[in-house]
């Protein structure tokens, strides 16, 4: 019963990576995004908060915790790339009113900028298929795992 709702749960969290994700490209394509939708701190996005709360429990399982201090890292590094991308389009790009609520510029990014996006938006892209990656790992750990020793985890 247990590993049937972590299972729910896993793929849930990787489908908030993957949204989170589309959101950055979406900024990148400059589509109306605001800060608050992009979240720049690995434990306050949809995907940091599962990891951090419940996905991080399975550290304490010789099965999953070489898997978990992946995800972790990976994770860290996609919210520090982030960080290059959020600059150009939210600290560099300094706005009032309305348009800093929505991401709507009244000066475009200058090319050599939005070329470093793109170009950090590809590296992004890089350790989420890793994170993916990783986490159907994780998946097939529980998969594999007996219900006895994942209630251990918890």
């Amino acid at each position: 019963m247990y590993k049937e709702i972590l299972l729910q749960h896993i793929k849930k969290a990787k489908k908030s990576h993957l949204l989170w994700l589309k959101r950055v490209r979406h900024l990148i394509q400059e589509l109306p995004i605001s800060e608050e939708m992009i979240p720049l701190n690995p434990k306050e996005c949809d995907f940091g908060r599962w990891l951090y709360s419940e996905g991080i429990k399975f550290n304490s399982l010789p099965s999953t915790s070489k898997i978990i201090l992946e995800i972790i890292n990976i994770h860290e590094l996609i919210h520090d790339i982030y960080f290059d991308i959020y600059e150009i389009y939210f600290i560099e790009t300094k706005q009032t009113g309305i348009f800093k609520k929505l991401h709507f510029t009244d000066k475009q990014i200058n090319k050599d900028r939005y070329a470093t996006a793109v170009e950090c938006f590809l590296e992004l892209e890089d350790a989420s298929n890793n994170l993916i990656g990783y986490m159907d790992a994780f998946e097939k750990s529980i998969l594999s795992a007996s219900e006895n020793l994942l209630l251990k985890a918890i």
